[in-house]
């Protein structure tokens, strides 16, 4: 319920991504309006997507990457969605 009220939801999954419920939920909702999704998988962040645009409507505004810990490889994806 608490999903129906929000305009800005925020996910920061572990590497494996999203649980499946999770993107169910995203993609069977008209709100919130935005979803900014925060992922270091790169590999689970491609399946999310392809379901959050797909299955669910959400259309991506902006995608950033961030390395967060210099001196490593990894890179943050910070990525802005619309409803």
């Amino acid at each position: 319920a608490a999903l129906d009220a929000a305009d800005v939801v925020i996910v920061d999954p572990p590497r494996k991504g999203l649980d499946e419920d999770v993107v169910s939920r995203l993609c069977s909702t008209d709100i919130p309006n935005t979803l900014i999704y925060v992922s270091c998988g790169f590999d689970a962040f491609r399946r999310d997507f392809d379901k959050l645009t797909n299955e669910g409507g959400w259309k991506l505004d902006r995608v950033e990457g961030h390395v967060l810990f210099p001196g490593s490889d990894a890179i943050e994806t910070l990525a802005f969605f619309t409803g």
